[in-house]
């Protein structure tokens, strides 16, 4: 097995590239995979199912992009029997209840909200490196 992979869907390049900076600094054993809205996301995942690829072993997704919101790429991965085991981690600039309650409703495993200080994307960079790389076990699925 390779190294594994986190996919990204971030629509701001600004964020992607501190998110991208703190996974480095955090010693992310991952690579990372850049998707700029939900529908490139879609498409890049039901290639990997054409492939013989493995799967991300975590989604980080925004909610608020064109073509594809986040709310629409929680609900396509969520309907796919060979997706729907991948761990979506919601992060987000929204702190709305509304914009929370739905994206758990949708499936999401975890919602956080960006944080404004890069020390603190590190440390969530930690978390998220700590329980879903090197802790979380999913389901691998036989693509056959």
């Amino acid at each position: 097995m390779g190294q594994a992979m986190v996919l990204v869907i971030e629509d701001d390049p600004a964020d992607y590239m501190l998110l991208e900076r703190a996974f480095r600094r955090a010693e992310i054993p991952a690579q990372i995979h850049w998707s700029e809205n939900g529908l490139e996301a879609i498409n890049f995942l039901r290639q990997l199912k054409d492939s013989s690829k493995p799967f991300p072993v975590l989604i980080l997704s925004d909610l608020k992009m064109p073509l594809l919101d986040g709310f629409d790429v929680l609900k396509i991965i969520k309907a796919d029997p060979l997706l729907r085991s991948i761990p979506i981690v919601v992060l987000t600039n929204s702190a709305q209840d509304s914009d929370v309650s739905k994206s758990y409703e949708f499936g999401a495993n975890s919602y956080l909200v960006k944080p404004s200080a890069f020390d603190t994307l590190v440390e969530v960079s930690h978390a998220l490196r700590n329980y879903w790389i090197k802790l979380n076990r999913t389901v691998t699925h036989s693509k056959d």
